[in-house]
């Protein structure tokens, strides 16, 4: 996405990508100690690499 990469561990930067991509939704948001959590769903991850040709990770592990 253009971004330096020495920022992508920040979690604000992670939120901020997650934003940016249209993956996030306030509904499926929750508050905790540690952070926020966000669902997302596996659907709307496989639409994103549509878009923006992102060619799948295969886990060869599996």
């Amino acid at each position: 996405m253009g971004q330096p990469t020495d920022r992508m561990g920040d979690a604000q930067w992670i939120g901020h990508i997650l934003k940016r991509l249209h993956l996030l939704d306030d509904g499926r948001r929750k508050r905790s100690p540690e952070g926020m959590t966000y669902a997302i769903h596996p659907g709307e991850v496989r639409d994103m690499m549509r878009r923006y040709d992102v060619v799948p990770i295969v886990n060869l592990n599996a």
